[in-house]
């Protein structure tokens, strides 16, 4: 390595933009300096919205999940089958604007987003908020990045927290 540069050839910017200009596969996944991550040809990184079961019960659930991991909002009641969770996506999706917000402070002092359609709740946070103004954002960021989430196409299965402590307790 040469002390002008980091990758011979490149200008002294910093590995960040260097290897973009010399591998079209990395991209930076949240535009920070330090993080870079695989995530394919360059596209941007965006939410997906994941079909899941708890556990061996039968009825199936729906989130969104953002790029890092993070679940953004679920679906307020469980559906009978993978094609109702789908189409109940497919609402959410193709009616983002029309959902309509609903906030309230929880026992702990915490902010809950609520949105519903025609008044039946349909999607909410899955974590309280400390301020009123961060969960104004983040039912305003669910219905803008809502219609152009991809859908995960593989049905997930999550232990059930209360199957997880049953084995654990009889393990010993």
């Amino acid at each position: 390595m040469t002390g002008d540069s980091f990758i011979p050839g490149m200008p002294k910017r910093g590995p960040r933009f260097a290897w973009r200009e010399l591998d079209p596969y990395w991209c930076v996944a949240r535009c920070t300096v330090s993080r870079m991550t695989r995530l394919g040809p360059i596209s941007a990184a965006r939410q997906i919205f994941q079909i899941y079961r708890l556990g061996a019960e039968g009825l199936v659930w729906w989130r969104m999940v953002s790029p890092n991991g993070r679940v953004l909002a679920r679906a307020v009641l469980p559906r009978d089958s993978i094609e109702d969770a789908r189409a109940s996506i497919a609402l959410v999706r193709c009616r983002a604007t029309d959902l309509e917000p609903s906030m309230r402070i929880t026992r702990h002092s915490r902010w809950h987003w609520v949105l519903g359609l025609d008044g039946e709740p349909i999607v909410e946070s899955l974590r309280d908020l400390d301020r009123r103004v961060r969960c104004d954002l983040a039912w305003r960021s669910f219905t803008a990045l809502a219609p152009t989430a991809a859908i995960d196409p593989v049905v997930h299965t999550f232990r059930s927290p209360v199957s997880a402590s049953l084995a654990l307790s009889r393990s010993f």
